[in-house]
């Protein structure tokens, strides 16, 4: 992140998974269940710095959630 190498991130793997299942009665539908960063790893996402103070931010933690998709 910074040439100094005050600012670390380890190596890293993410993992993110998706699901989905389509009824063979419903043509068009399609029922997700998906997560990202599933083993809820901290990664750093962005990192400043500065002769005065180091800035970082992280990543999204573990995110998970459904959806329906729909096609004409």
């Amino acid at each position: 992140f910074d040439p100094n190498n005050r600012i670390v991130q380890p190596g890293y793997a993410l993992v993110d998974a998706e699901l989905s299942f389509a009824p063979s009665g419903m043509r068009g539908l399609r029922l997700v269940v998906w997560g990202k960063n599933l083993t809820d790893r901290a990664v750093l996402q962005m990192a400043l710095s500065s002769q005065i103070a180091d800035q970082t931010s992280y990543a999204e933690p573990r995110t998970f959630g459904v959806r329906a998709e729909y096609s004409f």
